[in-house]
Formats: structure tokens, C-alpha cells, sequence
């Protein structure tokens, strides 16, 4: 119930009007905390590809670069390792790119994305990130 839309819910209350709802999303949450071997491995693995990604960095980031070139070689390099190239996040409906290349004014816009930054993004089908 913590990210389910208001809408939904009562609509579901609807549909199943004989059942008892009850919010048991803390017990979810504290059984999400616990991670498999499986999991384990594949955030070892994720924070292998973001290392190398980093150490690339230095090797073609240049003056004058726009962050749209920036932001390319980095999703690049990130779908090469296996990135599924978005990010699901908890909460309703919500997604990011592989990462928010933000610079300048770009870095102080404010997203629909439930995150500190944001950016404009290229296009308003996907207002965040590099513009």
C-alpha cells in the first residue's frame, strides 16, 4: 500500500470487496533486506561495471564535450557490460537511465523522478538526464 496508487487500490478494494486489506509492505521491505547468493553476486557484478565505467571516464571525457556525448559513451560502455540500459525504482511507475550526466544550468532542473537531481533530458517523453 506504500506505492500503490490511490486509484488502483480502491479500485481493487472494488473489484475484491469480500478480502481484508492490510499494508504489509514493512514485512516485504525487511524480507528484501535479506539477499540470496544470486543477488549478492549480481550487485558484486554491478559494482564491477561501474568501477571499470569510472576508470574509462578519464579516457575520453574532454573539454567541450556536451553531456549528450558524455552520457552516449557511458550508456555505451554500460550496455557492453550487460546494463539493461533503465533502472526500475520503488516507487509507482518510476524509472531513470543508466545515469544523469548533469552540467550547468541542466544540473539544477528539477525531474518528475523521485531523486535529488534530474536534469532535462533530450525530450519530454523522457524529461531527465543529459539534454
Amino acid at each position: 500500500m506504500d506505492s500503490l496508487p490511490v486509484n488502483l487500490f480502491l479500485r481493487y478494494q472494488q473489484i475484491f470487496p469480500e478480502f481484508e486489506w492490510v499494508d504489509i509492505s514493512k514485512i516485504i521491505l525487511r524480507l528484501r533486506m535479506i539477499k540470496t547468493p544470486y543477488e549478492v553476486e549480481q550487485i558484486r557484478k554491478a559494482a564491477q561495471i561501474l568501477h571499470h565505467g569510472y576508470m574509462k571516464i578519464k579516457e575520453f571525457i574532454k573539454e567541450g564535450m556536451t553531456e549528450l556525448e558524455v552520457d552516449g559513451y557511458l550508456a555505451f560502455l554500460a550496455r557492453r557490460e550487460g546494463h539493461m540500459g533503465v533502472l526500475r525504482i520503488r516507487s509507482w511507475d518510476q524509472e531513470m537511465t543508466h545515469a544523469h550526466v548533469l552540467s550547468g544550468e541542466n544540473g539544477a532542473v528539477v525531474s518528475f523522478l523521485d531523486s535529488p537531481h534530474g536534469g532535462s533530458g533530450n525530450t519530454p517523453a523522457m524529461a531527465q538526464g543529459a539534454s
